[in-house]
């Protein structure tokens, strides 16, 4: 037995929402951001699958119309003299059993009257004949935009459904608005985590679903430290400067899975030993299962089995103890940081750090992620973070305020 429901609901529950099932919309244009439709005749003419809307002709009046609305678009019917009867209309592929979702927002504008309007399920076969109609009826269009939609299971026999707008406008003076057309179907998802394979960055794994690059895919960014703090010292921010590139990994609920921490330090102009750290905020260092690429060669640090630091709330990483065994000697006791002295290459280097997938924090909450800082001297307590951001459980918050610190714990 062949059912069809309807029912309203806020369009934003078809936007792809991370933590609920991403969807990926069946029709294109269908915000219609662009101006570009086709015409025929009537609303039953053969159609292919194109990705296009196609406009049907009222013998009266021509065709529904595009409207530009600043930066967006949207559809509408004529305001003509005399009433207007058609609609628009796109092919899109389909098969038996698929149970396909059309949901739309609409409204009047102008004055009251009688308008009707109408969201069609046509599923076809191969020969382009229709099957069934599966329709939604609203008698009275409001006046502000509503979204109404209607889902159908295509039957046997189907090729393809033919997803229609239609429009019956006996008010002269006002017009019948669509936008936002969103249809929904089965999708490919090999893994089974609720994330279609053509948004799934890792189609095949169920613990992972996708990539988050920062600053983006290709670019690095660069931190650069002065390490006087809380003195201002000379000023430099060359005691440590460190390129960094991050890919983030997470799974369909919005789970952190692994990190690869890419950097390189480029240079060091200090004349003190000074290690490198970040802290994830609101995440349990009990949710990382492992920590590696970690370079320790003093002693000042206390390190769990999982790689975190002990004694803290927050998970806190430490990459290296002592920047200067990051980078070769460049003959002086500062690197890449004085004209004359032997430019040293850097080299690059991976912290990659695994996770359990818990929801244990919002990706890109900071602006650099994950609260870099460095270790002064290889005091524990000593910590400068960059402006604004947290310190860690370890900080010696007594040299808050003092010399040139402005901090506001």
């Amino acid at each position: 037995q062949l059912e069809t429901k309807t029912a309203r609901t806020n369009h934003l529950s078809f936007m792809g929402i991370r933590d609920q099932k991403v969807i990926t919309n069946l029709v294109e244009n269908g915000d219609f951001s662009a101006n570009n439709f086709g015409t025929m005749n009537d609303w039953y003419s053969h159609l292919s699958v194109d990705g296009k809307w196609w406009f049907s002709k009222d013998a009266r009046q021509g065709y529904m119309e595009w409207a530009q609305d600043g930066p967006n678009g949207y559809i509408r019917t004529k305001n003509s003299s005399t009433r207007f009867y058609g609609g628009t209309s796109q092919l899109i592929e389909a098969t038996p059993g698929d149970l396909i979702t059309f949901s739309a927002d609409l409204k009047r504008d102008g004055t009251s009257g009688t308008n009707y309007a109408w969201l069609y399920l046509i599923p076809l076969s191969s020969n382009g004949n229709a099957l069934n109609y599966y329709s939604l009826e609203i008698l009275s269009v409001p006046t502000s935009w509503t979204n109404k939609m209607i889902a159908a299971t295509m039957p046997a026999g189907t090729a393809t459904c033919q997803i229609l707008i239609w429009t019956n406008d006996y008010t002269t003076s006002s017009r019948i608005c669509f936008d936002n057309v969103v249809v929904t179907g089965p999708v490919s998802d090999s893994d089974g985590d609720g994330v279609d394979d053509e948004l799934d960055d890792y189609p095949n794994d169920a613990t992972r679903a996708f990539n988050i690059f920062y600053p983006n895919e290709t670019d690095w960014g660069t931190l650069a430290f002065e390490d006087l703090w809380p003195g201002k010292g000379d000023y430099d921010f060359n005691d440590l400067i460190l390129d960094y590139h991050y890919q983030s990994v997470i799974n369909s609920n919005n789970g952190l899975v692994e990190l690869f921490a890419d950097y390189s330090v480029r240079a060091v102009g200090a004349s003190l030993v000074n290690g490198f750290g970040i802290m994830l905020e609101d995440s349990d260092p009990a949710n990382v299962q492992s920590v590696s690429g970690q370079h320790f060669t003093e002693n000042y640090l206390n390190i769990a089995a999982n790689g975190t630091e002990e004694n803290q709330t927050n998970t806190v990483i430490v990459f290296f103890d002592n920047a200067f065994k990051m980078i070769g000697s460049s003959g002086s006791g500062f690197i890449n940081t004085v004209p004359a002295n032997s430019y040293v290459d850097p080299d690059t280097n991976q912290i990659h750090v695994v996770f359990n997938g818990l929801k244990s924090r919002t990706i890109g909450s900071h602006i650099v992620p994950y609260n870099p800082f460095i270790i002064v001297n290889k005091d524990r307590g000593t910590e400068v973070h960059l402006a604004g951001n947290q310190p860690t459980d370890l900080a010696n918050t007594s040299l808050f305020g003092t010399w040139g610190d402005d901090s506001n714990p």
